[in-house]
């Protein structure tokens, strides 16, 4: 007998807005929610517009604030340091909530939204499942961001 169990997603997003990246996202997602093969969970760095889009499509979501993972190749290097700093602080003190939503849900694979942002790559090591990365952008080309 096949497991008909839909297969559960954690969907990290960069941002709350609905420019490129997010809009293809929210096609994605609601591409994936009208097959009942899948359950969805998207996690948000804050609110916005497109937890509307969420609403509609009746996508589940919760607002986490978990750090984006470049900084501005402008900067100073004391200032780069001390935002890189940041971020690992940051990262490590959300890790624990995000790490709770993630065992309550349960997800089969983690998918992160754009390079910019890192915690669904560490959520998928420690929960010891597939992460996919989607690259929409080159950060040091298109940004000029530092990694």
């Amino acid at each position: 007998m096949q497991n008909t169990a839909p297969k559960k997603i954690l969907f990290f997003a960069h941002d709350s807005l609905l420019y490129g990246a997010s809009l293809s996202l929210i096609t994605l997602l609601e591409y994936l929610s009208k097959d009942n093969s899948f359950e969805i969970m998207v996690l948000l760095p804050y609110g916005g517009i497109i937890e509307e889009r969420l609403k509609i499509l009746k996508i589940n979501y919760k607002i986490i604030s978990f750090p984006r993972c470049v900084a501005d190749k402008t900067n100073s290097i004391r200032l780069r340091i001390r935002k890189i700093l940041n971020y690992y602080i940051r990262k490590f003190t959300i890790l624990p909530e995000i790490l709770s939503e993630s065992y309550q849900f349960k997800p089969d694979l983690v998918y992160t939204n754009t390079s910019v942002i890192s915690i669904g790559h560490t959520i998928a090591q420690k929960l010891q499942i597939p992460h996919i990365l989607h690259i929409r952008e080159f950060g040091g080309l298109d940004f000029n961001f530092n990694y």
